[in-house]
Protein backbone atom coordinates (compact mmCIF):
# COMPACT_ATOMS: atom_id res chain seq x y z
CA UNK A 1 0.00 0.00 0.00
CA UNK A 2 1.29 3.45 -1.13
CA UNK A 3 0.65 6.32 1.23
CA UNK A 4 -1.15 9.44 0.08
CA UNK A 5 0.66 12.20 -0.66
CA UNK A 6 0.07 15.26 -2.36
CA UNK A 7 1.55 15.55 -5.98
CA UNK A 8 3.00 19.09 -5.79
CA UNK A 9 4.70 18.47 -9.36
CA UNK A 10 1.20 18.79 -11.16
CA UNK A 11 0.02 21.84 -8.86
CA UNK A 12 -2.31 24.22 -10.54
CA UNK A 13 -3.85 27.58 -9.64
CA UNK A 14 -6.65 28.58 -11.38
CA UNK A 15 -8.90 31.67 -10.69
CA UNK A 16 -7.08 31.78 -7.05
CA UNK A 17 -8.00 27.97 -6.07
CA UNK A 18 -5.34 25.52 -5.42
CA UNK A 19 -5.27 22.20 -6.98
CA UNK A 20 -3.23 19.50 -6.04
CA UNK A 21 -3.58 15.47 -6.64
CA UNK A 22 -3.57 13.25 -4.07
CA UNK A 23 -1.28 10.27 -5.35
CA UNK A 24 -1.32 7.24 -3.09
CA UNK A 25 -4.04 4.75 -1.71
CA UNK A 26 -6.01 6.49 0.75
CA UNK A 27 -7.37 3.64 3.10
CA UNK A 28 -11.25 3.92 4.53
CA UNK A 29 -11.51 7.57 7.13
CA UNK A 30 -8.21 9.01 5.73
CA UNK A 31 -10.64 11.77 3.91
CA UNK A 32 -11.99 12.27 7.24
CA UNK A 33 -9.08 12.66 8.97
CA UNK A 34 -7.41 15.38 7.03
CA UNK A 35 -10.73 17.18 6.94
CA UNK A 36 -10.64 17.31 10.79
CA UNK A 37 -7.21 18.09 11.03
CA UNK A 38 -7.73 21.09 8.90
CA UNK A 39 -10.29 22.53 11.16
CA UNK A 40 -8.45 21.64 14.03
CA UNK A 41 -5.16 23.50 12.20
CA UNK A 42 -7.29 26.43 11.98
CA UNK A 43 -6.63 28.25 8.43
CA UNK A 44 -3.79 31.28 7.07
CA UNK A 45 -4.52 33.51 4.14
CA UNK A 46 -6.49 31.44 2.32
CA UNK A 47 -10.08 30.26 2.29
CA UNK A 48 -11.85 26.82 2.37
CA UNK A 49 -9.38 23.55 2.36
CA UNK A 50 -11.36 20.42 0.78
CA UNK A 51 -11.54 17.17 -0.96
CA UNK A 52 -12.79 16.79 -4.27
CA UNK A 53 -12.02 13.08 -5.95
CA UNK A 54 -8.41 12.44 -5.92
CA UNK A 55 -7.69 16.38 -5.58
CA UNK A 56 -6.95 18.81 -2.63
CA UNK A 57 -8.39 22.06 -3.54
CA UNK A 58 -8.21 24.91 -1.55
CA UNK A 59 -10.09 28.57 -2.58
CA UNK A 60 -8.81 32.23 -2.15
CA UNK A 61 -5.24 31.40 -2.45
CA UNK A 62 -2.80 34.81 -2.55
CA UNK A 63 0.61 35.15 -3.87
CA UNK A 64 3.13 34.65 -1.11
CA UNK A 65 1.55 32.19 0.40
CA UNK A 66 2.80 29.19 -1.37
CA UNK A 67 5.30 28.31 1.73
CA UNK A 68 3.51 28.12 4.49
CA UNK A 69 -0.02 26.66 2.17
CA UNK A 70 2.50 23.58 1.44
CA UNK A 71 3.54 23.13 5.02
CA UNK A 72 0.10 23.20 6.11
CA UNK A 73 -1.57 20.81 3.30
CA UNK A 74 1.63 18.21 4.05
CA UNK A 75 0.82 18.42 8.34
CA UNK A 76 -2.98 17.65 7.37
CA UNK A 77 -1.44 14.89 4.83
CA UNK A 78 1.00 13.64 7.61
CA UNK A 79 -1.64 13.70 10.33
CA UNK A 80 -3.98 11.48 7.77
CA UNK A 81 -1.07 8.77 6.78
CA UNK A 82 -0.18 8.40 10.37
CA UNK A 83 -3.23 8.06 11.80
CA UNK A 84 -4.54 5.42 8.81
CA UNK A 85 -1.48 3.89 7.49
CA UNK A 86 1.28 1.23 8.49
CA UNK A 87 4.55 2.56 7.94
CA UNK A 88 5.64 -1.15 7.15
CA UNK A 89 3.44 -1.22 4.03
CA UNK A 90 3.99 2.58 3.24
CA UNK A 91 5.79 3.00 -0.33
CA UNK A 92 7.52 6.27 -0.44
CA UNK A 93 8.37 5.91 -4.68
CA UNK A 94 6.97 9.16 -6.17
CA UNK A 95 5.16 9.53 -9.22
CA UNK A 96 7.09 11.25 -12.46
CA UNK A 97 6.17 14.72 -12.51
CA UNK A 98 4.23 16.30 -15.15
CA UNK A 99 6.13 18.00 -18.15
CA UNK A 100 2.86 20.19 -18.71
CA UNK A 101 3.83 24.11 -17.95
CA UNK A 102 1.29 26.95 -16.40
CA UNK A 103 0.76 29.39 -19.53
CA UNK A 104 1.05 33.51 -18.88
CA UNK A 105 2.50 35.84 -16.70
CA UNK A 106 -0.23 36.15 -14.24
CA UNK A 107 -0.97 35.62 -10.87
CA UNK A 108 -2.43 31.60 -11.08
CA UNK A 109 0.56 31.00 -13.21
CA UNK A 110 2.93 32.35 -11.11
CA UNK A 111 1.50 30.25 -7.68
CA UNK A 112 1.34 27.39 -10.17
CA UNK A 113 5.24 27.42 -11.17
CA UNK A 114 6.08 27.76 -7.13
CA UNK A 115 3.76 25.20 -6.05
CA UNK A 116 4.81 22.83 -8.89
CA UNK A 117 8.63 23.49 -7.53
CA UNK A 118 8.15 21.59 -4.48
CA UNK A 119 7.57 18.45 -6.44
CA UNK A 120 11.42 19.05 -7.39
CA UNK A 121 12.20 19.06 -3.67
CA UNK A 122 10.74 15.42 -3.16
Amino acid sequence: MEAPRLQWSAAEVRDDTLTVQIGGDRPKGWKATFERTVLLLGGGSWGEVSIKGANVKVADVSEGSEEELRFFLEGAVQQANAAHVDPDDADDTADEPDDEDADGDDADARMTSRFRDFGSEA
